[in-house]
């Protein structure tokens, strides 16, 4: 199994459970902060139902990426592809 794989079973489960939790978020609090420095409630609710569909896009970005390098004549591509590519543009 590549690793893509793995992780997109992972994430599938991961969202059962960001759900249940999500659902739990009393719409009549979203202004309250954890901490007087934290982001609100409803801030943080964003972020976590975010999350997802970031990492899937990150995925696929760094994909579609390597397949370019390699297709390019750039040969194997380096484990860290990810880090100098991001750090290029």
């Amino acid at each position: 199994m590549r690793i893509v794989d793995s992780i997109l079973i992972e994430l599938d489960q991961e969202a059962q459970s960001t759900r249940r939790a999500l659902e739990r978020v009393p719409t009549d609090r979203l202004g309250w902060k954890p901490h007087q420095k934290s982001m609100t409630l409803g801030q943080l609710a964003l972020h976590i139902a975010q999350l997802p569909g970031n990492i899937a896009g990150f995925v696929g970005r760094t994909r579609a990426g390597d397949a370019q390098r390699v297709q390019a004549g750039g040969g194997n591509v380096n484990p860290g592809s990810v880090v100098s590519s991001r750090s290029e543009s």
